[in-house]
């Protein structure tokens, strides 16, 4: 098989999931690993199994007194230990492995780290992250060196092929598209009715 494609972004966009859990905790500093899902010899797409349990160890390793949980899903919000989580998940048969939705690190009970899952390749996706299971780790200082690091350590064999650009995207300002969208409108130049 191929080597798996990963792309890297820095910052949120309008198409981030930034979850409450993670706003709440001053997490605000995001750094994506984008994985394609498409492999030119594979009918199917492809989780990359090696690539998130990674970035699980970064993030494990990242506070190394912290404790690790992991989350299937962010719509009830019910965490689990790692241990406990990752026992049930092996015992899966590879093809029904996914990613929970969220992976936590705290340390001393507060929320230091957060790897949220994307899965746009269930949906497609905007252009950026169209069939690719998106990576968010969130934090308080920017990671992005350091996750690069350990994944060009991690990537044994050259099984992925690691860009070494990071695409840098930001959010529209609540309310700034509407504003922009009545700027350039025509319709100043309509005429009033009369009163």
């Amino acid at each position: 098989m191929s080597g798996v494609d990963v792309r890297f972004v820095a910052g949120l966009d309008d198409h981030s999931t930034f979850p409450d859990i993670v706003r709440d905790a001053g997490l605000d500093k995001r750094f994506g690993v984008i994985q394609d899902t498409y492999v030119p010899d594979s009918p199917d797409m492809v989780f990359n199994e090696t690539l998130w349990l990674a970035l699980v160890e970064f993030v494990g390793t990242w506070a190394p007194d912290g404790v690790l949980t992991a989350c299937p899903s962010l719509d009830r919000m019910k965490e689990q230990a790692w241990d406990t989580f990752q026992s049930a998940w092996l015992l899966r048969a590879p093809e029904d492995r996914d990613p929970p939705d969220a992976v936590f690190l705290r340390r001393a009970d507060k929320l230091v780290l957060g790897l949220i899952t994307d899965p746009w390749y269930a949906i497609g996706g905007p252009p950026l992250y169209h069939d690719s299971y998106t990576y968010s780790l969130f934090s308080s200082a920017d990671l992005g060196p350091q996750v690069q690091a350990h994944l060009r350590q991690a990537n044994l064999g050259g099984q992925w092929a690691l860009s070494e650009e990071v695409v840098r995207v930001s959010r529209v300002r609540p309310g700034a598209q509407e504003r922009l969208q009545k700027a350039f409108s025509l319709d100043w130049l309509k005429p009033r009715p009369k009163a």
